[in-house]
């Protein structure tokens, strides 16, 4: 019973602590949400630049300077580059999500300002 007690007590400040930080969330003006935009972008560029350099690992073309001392790649290589091109997958995601929130409110203050 104290624990179920203390789950749900534990539960409820943690909700109550995520209300009170979206709360204290202050607007921002269109500058910093252009510049924030910009540095998302540049971001979003390396993330894509390091896929496409696993990608050509893989499958032979060696762009990237690790791989290229060998004509045929090792196990661990292949899984290595396999990793890098995954977790750039999942970072280009989240980075396109991220924009497309930045987008949204970037128009929404351009509308207001108008």
């Amino acid at each position: 019973m104290k624990k179920r007690f203390l789950i749900v007590a534990l539960f409820t400040l943690f909700l109550g602590g995520i209300g009170v930080a979206q709360s204290q969330e202050q607007p921002s003006t269109l500058a910093e949400l252009q510049a924030e935009k910009e540095r998302l972008e540049a971001k979003l560029a390396k993330v894509l630049e390091d896929k496409e350099n696993a990608k050509n690992s893989l499958t032979g073309k060696y762009a990237d300077v690790a791989f290229a001392f060998n004509r045929h790649i090792s196990k661990k290589q292949r899984k290595f580059a396999k990793t890098v091109e995954r977790g750039a997958k999942r970072q280009e995601k989240q980075i396109k999500k991220k924009l497309k929130k930045l987008n949204k409110r970037i128009e929404k203050i351009s509308k207001l300002e108008n």
